[in-house]
């Protein structure tokens, strides 16, 4: 075949091809997402001899594709995940995903309504795509606590890109949402006795573990975590003190601290030790060589180490059948601070047992003061007395 006859042959065509799903589908952050590329293909009598490919992105600044709010979300994330916790990280993962798929479907009405500058690209939404956005919550009638959390997942996106939009609407009160107070969710007192009794009810170690939870978490004001992962060490038994070796934030921002053991705790704690030291022995170990606390012995090992959160679940479930209660085993925290506020310790006593940085997160999420005495140190003040009704 002479060279004219070749060139008079030869065909080009790109092919397009699409990595990644459709706009708005539910794709991980952690995986790729490419923009769409096309592929010169050179075809000849014999077939296709050659395949080169070619980015249909121009040059300059990195093409973000369909996706630009999932790829934002994707370097933003990878960028903050050292402040945050695991768990903390997937919710903000799986809700950035959300709201991907919000905007893009926000888009689309736009676009179908002659609107096509609508932007889903965190770096460049305005007013307007963010009074759409409140539009949408309104129109699903969201709670006022979700809708909060919305914005403030997507005000972490936006101000991180240099994108102060929605900063600015709120200093230029373009909307406002009120959250209603949080329920706190301190257990009453007969909750907490009818708890204790479904406890007792437990026969064996998991009883004595019952009852240490039970009888010993309202008054050392512990998080789940910080008991399951306690350490033997950590219990200090001559000042009652507990150090807690892995609190809220470790590895991020928080630093070892201690907790109280409040009096009513402490001879439950006493029984406790020695119903470990008898556990123990019982599997032919010394007590003082095991590291954990609370000590699980698994049924199929034998091995024994720190509980995990399925079995201090499966405990709490137990607990709740003998009880009659439906309960949480973090509901023991804001226990914890309310008992104390009803015995009129001050705020940032309890606030500081709590160790939380200020008291305002004491008083939004633990322990407020009940109407009555308010109203009855009021009565006190201005030379009235009336008595105060017991709990």
């Amino acid at each position: 075949m002479s060279p004219s006859s070749h060139a008079h042959t030869l065909k080009r065509h790109f092919a397009i091809t699409r990595t990644g799903g459709k706009e708005g589908d539910n794709l991980s952050l952690g995986k790729k997402n490419d923009p769409v590329k096309r592929t010169w293909c050179a075809r000849t009598p014999t077939g296709t001899r050659a395949r080169v490919r070619r980015s249909g992105r121009r040059r300059g600044r990195r093409s973000m594709g369909r996706f630009p709010f999932l790829t934002d979300a994707k370097t933003y994330l990878s960028e903050v995940r050292h402040y945050y916790r695991p768990a903390t990280l997937e919710e903000i993962d799986r809700k950035l995903r959300y709201l991907a798929r919000i905007f893009g479907q926000l888009r689309r009405e736009a676009v179908r309504a002659g609107d096509l500058t609508f932007s889903t690209n965190p770096h460049k939404m305005g007013e307007r795509e963010i009074a759409a956005f409140l539009g949408w919550m309104k129109a699903r009638n969201l709670d006022p606590a979700t809708q909060h959390k919305y914005l403030g997942i997507l005000q972490g996106l936006t101000d991180w890109a240099g994108n102060g939009v929605l900063r600015q609407m709120r200093a230029r009160k373009r909307f406002r949402i009120i959250v209603p107070p949080k329920r706190l969710d301190a257990l009453s007192g007969d909750d907490l006795e009818r708890i204790r009794r479904g406890a007792e009810a437990i026969e064996g170690w998991r009883g004595d573990c019952a009852q240490f939870l039970v009888n010993v978490l309202p008054y050392c004001g512990l998080r789940p975590k910080e008991i399951r992962l306690a350490r033997l060490v950590d219990v200090d038994t001559t000042r009652w003190h507990f150090a807690v070796a892995h609190p809220k934030g470790e590895q991020a921002w928080a630093s070892v601290d201690v907790a109280p053991i409040l009096p009513p705790g402490r001879q439950p704690m006493r029984d406790f030790l020695d119903a470990r030291a008898a556990f123990l022995r019982a599997h032919g170990l010394d007590p003082a060589a095991v590291e954990a606390l609370l000590p699980y012995a698994s049924p199929k090992t034998g091995r024994v180490g720190y509980w995990d959160d399925s079995v201090m679940i499966r405990l709490k479930c137990e607990i709740e059948r003998m009880a009659g209660v439906r309960f949480k085993i973090k509901d023991f925290r804001p226990t914890f601070a309310q008992l104390n506020k009803d015995r009129n310790v001050g705020i940032e006593a309890v606030s500081k047992m709590l160790r939380h940085r200020t008291t305002r997160t004491t008083e939004l999420f633990y322990a407020r003061i009940r109407d009555e005495k308010a109203f009855a140190e009021a009565e006190r003040a201005w030379g009235v007395g009336i008595s105060i009704p017991a709990d």
